[in-house]
């Protein structure tokens, strides 16, 4: 199975990648340019052509003066697969799809291939 993983730079993502080429999947990551606010909206737009299923742990931004802030999004995301390779996802926090929440309609353009 191919999995688009989106990379931050960081240990987690790393070991995300790690974790998913060791279980026997085709990884292909996708690194995520993030500058002040995260997701950015070049990452989103990389990632679109491909998939409308993205998930965040967090979503944030960083200024240089004291607007610094991170809202709890999925929370940690799960996959599970039953004997017949059938996948499911579950989330500590919601389930929403990035696409689908109030901050991303606020802060970012929704891909053309995601209006759909």
């Amino acid at each position: 199975m191919k999995v688009l993983l989106g990379l931050s730079g960081g240990v987690d993502s790393a070991i995300s990648a790690y974790l998913l080429k060791k279980a026997g999947y085709e990884v292909t990551g996708a690194f995520m340019v993030n500058a002040h606010s995260f997701p950015a909206q070049e990452s989103i737009d990389r990632i679109a052509p491909y998939t409308d299923r993205v998930y965040c742990t967090t979503l944030g931004s960083s200024g240089s003066d004291t607007s610094t802030y991170h809202v709890p999004m999925n929370g940690s995301i799960r996959v599970h697969y039953d004997a017949f390779s059938n996948e499911s996802l579950s989330f500590t926090n919601n389930d929403a799809k990035l696409k689908d929440t109030a901050w991303f309609k606020a802060n970012r353009t929704c891909p053309s291939v995601w209006s759909s």
